[in-house]
């Protein structure tokens, strides 16, 4: 019983370390201490400058700032720390640093929903390190994009699961866009 226990998970701890190797190859500049530059979180950090001193001056939470683009709201530029999804994040992306987070969560993912659509262990793996690597995700990432690296990378998880409560007789959707997938 054990040993058929150990031979079943080999295969998915396999392809959970070629997805470590290949998001550490990708991002192997982490590992020298050195930062990603993201044009955008540069520029997030420099528009919610001027919420981030009020706060800490008065200690309310602004809710209008006027540096960007002659004033809008600080919801789109500053968030306070009370969010705690916060805290469930790091988990979620194996305590990794980023960017090596965001390409192993979503080849997770995809390897995830490949594996509840049934396909081979081979076609899984390959399936996953494309969805991970390709070009959007990669650009994104070197962009600043985290919140959509983030929700595409979750994305697949959420169909892999919608697909898993079809299959399971849970839920009968004909109408959604998860009935269409060969689930």
């Amino acid at each position: 019983m054990k040993q058929n226990w150990l031979k079943s998970i080999l295969p998915h701890l396999y392809a959970i370390l070629i997805f470590l190797v290949i998001s550490l190859a990708f991002s192997s500049p982490v590992l020298d201490g050195r930062e990603l530059r993201q044009s955008d979180n540069i520029s997030w950090k420099a528009s919610s400058e001027e919420a981030r001193a009020y706060h800490d001056s008065t200690g309310i939470r602004p809710l209008w700032t006027n540096s960007v683009f002659g004033g809008m709201p600080t919801y789109q530029t500053y968030l306070m720390s009370d969010n705690y999804t916060a805290y469930i994040q790091p988990l979620a992306t194996l305590f990794l640093p980023k960017p090596m987070n965001f390409l192993m969560l979503a080849m997770l993912g995809f390897y995830f929903l490949l594996n509840v659509m049934g396909f081979r262990h081979w076609v899984n793996v390959i399936g996953a390190v494309a969805f991970g690597l390709s070009s959007n995700s990669l650009i994104f990432i070197a962009t600043g994009h985290d919140t959509k690296t983030l929700s595409i990378a979750y994305f697949a998880f959420v169909l892999g699961v919608s697909c898993s409560l079809i299959k399971a007789g849970c839920c009968w959707a004909p109408s959604s866009p998860v009935s269409a997938c060969a689930c």
